[in-house]
């Protein structure tokens, strides 16, 4: 089996936007980047990024809902946090976690003259946790599970670009975590 190239991937969502935006109530598309500062259960505070992509679909008077898949990665460390009962010491613990984000946006309807658009929205993730303790005795561990997301956030005008500010608790599998990301999405 072949292995898709970069060229073959721009290719297709290409191919996938002109589709989508001929499609009735496709109001919007848009790709982009976020950089985000968490707080994890038992970790101090961590950093992580990630990509995503909107397809907005117009409900008329009722606002807007967006699809906004957005896989992104998060890591974090406590130092001296675990006790291993065999030698009684105390070691350091970091974690890298990977999100496969499929949350949906629900934006308010609001008048054309203010341009910010505030939304709710919820999902679910598959989650893929990796733990390092830093000893030769404790072996890392790696668990994939499922977890729930709700957020809050604001997209902005940025000229050709838009802006946003996004605030996302995630429960489930693995640890609980409060997100607070900064983005940029370039709509298409």
């Amino acid at each position: 089996m072949r292995k898709p190239n970069f060229r073959n991937v721009l290719v297709a969502l290409g191919l996938a936007a002109i589709t989508a935006q001929a499609a009735p109530g496709i109001t919007g598309m848009g790709a982009g980047f976020k950089l985000s500062f968490v707080a994890a259960d038992h970790f101090g505070p961590g950093f992580g990024f990630g990509g995503h992509y909107l397809l907005n679909i117009g409900l008329d008077r009722a606002g807007t809902i967006a699809i906004y898949p957005n896989p992104e990665f998060w890591f974090a460390s406590h130092h001296n946090d675990y006790r291993y009962p065999a030698d009684l010491r105390y070691y350091d613990v970091n974690i890298f976690e990977l999100d496969f984000n499929m949350d949906a946006r629900y934006y308010f309807p609001l008048p054309p003259n203010i341009p910010v658009g505030p939304y709710v929205g919820m999902g679910m993730a598959p989650v893929v946790e990796i733990l390092s303790w830093e000893n030769d005795i404790i072996d890392n561990n790696t668990d994939v599970g499922a977890a729930f997301n709700l957020l809050t956030g604001m997209d902005f005008p940025m000229g050709a670009i838009k802006g946003f500010v996004e605030m996302r608790g995630k429960l489930g599998s693995g640890y609980d975590a409060f997100k607070l990301s900064f983005g940029i999405t370039f709509p298409f």
